[in-house]
């Protein structure tokens, strides 16, 4: 059982980066907002995560993504990649 449960939701931007003149470029596109649960275990022995986060929201512009990338194929890897970086 989690010690401590904290709901959490932030922006993250979606961008493009590129070599222009051999110079990095970074292009901003628009932010994606996630949110979710997170669940602090406290301390555990050296297999099992500490902290643990569930994401229940994925919103670009209004419109609910969530659906979209649990169940897209092609976007099982950034979905995987989103729900890392939300255990970090």
């Amino acid at each position: 059982m989690a010690n401590k449960e904290q709901r959490f939701s932030f922006p993250i931007p979606v961008t493009k980066t590129s070599l222009t003149n051999l110079v990095p470029t970074t292009t901003f596109f628009f932010y994606i907002t996630i949110s979710g649960v997170g669940y602090d275990y406290g301390a555990q022995p050296d297999n099992e995560p500490r902290f643990v986060a569930d994401i229940d929201s994925v919103v670009y512009n209004g419109a609910e993504l969530f659906d979209l990338f649990e169940n897209f194929q092609p976007l099982e890897s950034v979905f995987n990649d989103l729900k890392q970086l939300a255990d970090e």
